[in-house]
């Protein structure tokens, strides 16, 4: 590393001047017209709200029902949330998650198995069936590990013969805790709340970390117990 900082210490030292300018650059206009500045971003959070919350309350539940269960990125949907304000914006989006787990959940075992099935396959997922104790231990794992999509994740343990009552409370309480600290995090920025917006920034990074050691602890025992 050393030797390539060297090599290539000539080339750097004008690309490092060049930022140091345009940085300094932006924080003198930035300062120079703050006022107009505030403005623009005021107007910007006023439109967004009102263009963020085009859909009624209940068409919104409604949506955030189905669309993840059709791979829609979910965490859109949170952000949106935050728009209709912290309260209205929670209890769609827990009413929302529990239709949409709920229905998950019922499809994998129902009428669309066959053809979830077959979509997992394409994906490369390998479905498991639950043993003994283990439902659990599945359900948390598949919930805090990162890589499926939220609708996916859902009939993946639908598919695994998890019961329903270990199923959707571990998923609304794992899912609710991280959709709870997304809906905070843009609604206070839309409302200009920056210090409560950076605090639930915090948390969701604090969220992160604890899912990544409890993953890596999990990757460690199940090695150890396969060895």
């Amino acid at each position: 590393m050393r030797d390539l900082l060297i090599k290539y210490k000539k080339q750097l030292l004008p690309v490092a001047l060049l930022l140091l300018l345009i940085g300094g650059l932006t924080l003198w206009l930035g300062w120079e017209y703050r006022e107009e500045l505030k403005q623009f971003v005021s107007d910007a959070r006023v439109w967004t709200t009102a263009k963020l919350t085009v859909l009624h309350p209940v068409v919104f539940v409604l949506v955030f029902g189905l669309a993840p269960l059709a791979l829609f990125p979910i965490s859109i949907l949170y952000m949106t949330a935050g728009a209709y304000g912290l309260v209205q914006g929670l209890i769609m989006v827990w009413l929302g998650l529990a239709i949409n787990i709920a229905l998950g959940y019922w499809l994998a075992r129902g009428f669309m198995r066959k053809w979830i099935l077959f979509l997992a396959a394409r994906m490369n997922y390998t479905i498991p069936q639950v043993e003994g104790g283990s439902a659990v231990k599945l359900s948390l794992v598949v919930r805090i590990v990162p890589g499926l999509p939220f609708g996916m994740q859902n009939y993946f343990l639908g598919l695994a013969a998890v019961p329903f009552k270990i199923y959707f409370p571990i998923s609304m309480a794992v899912q609710g805790t991280i959709g709870t600290v997304m809906v905070i995090a843009g609604g206070s920025a839309l409302r200009g709340n920056y210090g409560m917006a950076l605090t639930a920034i915090g948390l969701f990074v604090l969220l992160t970390v604890i899912i990544s050691i409890l993953r890596k602890r999990y990757v460690r025992m199940d090695a150890e117990n396969k060895a």
